[in-house]
């Protein structure tokens, strides 16, 4: 595994990346289009969201690497005080740069709205892997094209 320095990415970063890989290793975050009672989501097309009714929220790795960041805890009392403005600007503008190919996967011949729901926590953990032992996720060759097309036609019914 790389350094924080040798990735280029703060030691904060790095050590968020850890909790939300294990987390994401661990099933504590489940694919957004599982059914679950669980108030922790994942899901590669969402920053950050919650809800009025305060039943959960859903995240992709930047959104949860940010609800970290903002000194949030892993439990029910915390999982609304997220700020979702925070999280945004961290993912899309605040991050250290080399984090954009994980937080943003790039496959060929996709437009990124066809995909990003499609990506599991097991091919995002997968990916964070990558870029800790790397500097890149290698998102292709952790998503398989064909499953990816299966998964986006059943996505389509949910």
């Amino acid at each position: 595994m790389k350094t924080p320095e040798e990735l280029g990415i703060t030691e904060e970063e790095f050590k968020n990346l850890l909790i939300v890989k294990s987390l994401l290793d661990s099933g504590s975050l489940t694919y957004y289009y599982e059914e679950t009672d669980s108030p922790f989501r994942f899901d590669m097309n969402t920053t950050s969201s919650g809800n009025e009714y305060e039943c959960g929220s859903v995240a992709c790795i930047g959104g949860w690497v940010s609800f970290f960041m903002q000194g949030n805890k892993f439990s029910k009392e915390s999982i609304m005080k997220i700020d979702h403005v925070i999280a945004d600007n961290y993912v899309n503008m605040d991050k250290s740069p080399p984090l954009e190919k994980l937080y943003f996967p790039e496959l060929e011949d996709y437009d990124i709205n066809d995909f990003y729901e499609a990506i599991t926590p097991v091919e995002a953990s997968q990916a964070i892997q990558n870029f800790l032992e790397t500097g890149n996720p290698k998102w292709d060759s952790v998503l398989d094209e064909e499953t990816l097309e299966i998964r986006m036609m059943e996505l389509e019914n949910f």
